[in-house]
């Protein structure tokens, strides 16, 4: 994911961007750094335009994709979440798919969407051209990275939290990183001019997500049966994204198994 910001500090954006991943956070953090050193604010009104799944019109968009920028070297289009690969959308993804293959290096074409679909052909083939596209997966992070970004985080915030604090922190709160920021914000005003977090003061003030609740009901259920399996299976199917939300409503039938 760096790669972007490489591309950004070296001056060689790409002509397409496609972003998909559970980790909004950091869907947002690129876009928007995409963003900033391309259309600065005095011409973006002029050279940037944006798609939802309300707004997308393909006319709209390849209109939008062929437009020369005006006093710019380039002009961002960005389709954000408009269902590309939906049954309706296939006569829009196969337009979409020829204007790309002919982009213009004026134009940036940002695409967020919520995953990568195979077998789109054209489409997928052009997003394989590395000279011209860049692939970002931002998935949920890993437990040690996120421990050294809420260090980082606090740190800029001129507190300090160790390894062991922010490990339990952030098993406590869940790994999504806009709730982390949110958690932090909320421990850095509690604590006000304390620098020192504390495992008592995560305690106090911090939510408990449910995936924590979660993984706390099936380690007590592991406690009192002998099969374990099922219970490690269900926190691997948390910790690689997977809503705890989509089997709470199941959680009867966990019980009995694990």
């Amino acid at each position: 994911m760096n790669e972007v910001l490489d591309d950004i500090k070296e001056n060689k954006i790409k002509n397409i961007y496609y972003f998909y991943g559970s980790e909004k956070y950091l869907v947002n953090f690129y876009i928007n750094k995409l963003l900033e050193a391309i259309v600065d604010k005095v011409s973006r009104d002029l050279n940037y335009d944006m798609f939802d799944d309300k707004t997308a019109n393909v006319e709209r968009i390849l209109e939008s994709m062929e437009t020369l920028p005006i006093f710019a070297y380039k002009r961002v289009v960005y389709l954000r979440n408009i269902g590309l690969f939906d049954k309706k959308s296939k006569a829009l993804l196969q337009k979409l798919s020829d204007s790309m293959a002919k982009i213009s290096d004026t134009t940036c074409l940002i695409i967020e969407e919520h995953a990568l679909e195979k077998g789109q052909g054209k489409f997928n083939n052009i997003l394989k051209n590395q000279d011209v596209c860049r692939i970002v997966n931002c998935e949920i992070q890993k437990e040690s990275i996120l421990v050294k970004w809420i260090q980082k985080k606090f740190r800029e915030l001129e507190k300090d939290i160790d390894t062991k604090t922010a490990t339990y922190m952030l098993r406590k709160i869940g790994f999504d990183m806009n709730n982390i920021l949110s958690e932090i914000n909320k421990l850095s005003s509690f604590k006000g001019f304390e620098n020192n977090i504390r495992i008592n003061d995560i305690d106090q003030i911090c939510t408990q997500s449910i995936d924590s609740k979660i993984f706390d009901l099936l380690d007590e259920n592991r406690a009192k049966k002998s099969n374990k399996g099922n219970a490690d299976i269900y926190k691997s199917y948390i910790y690689a994204g997977t809503s705890a939300k989509d089997f709470i409503y199941d959680f009867k039938t966990i019980y009995v198994y694990c």
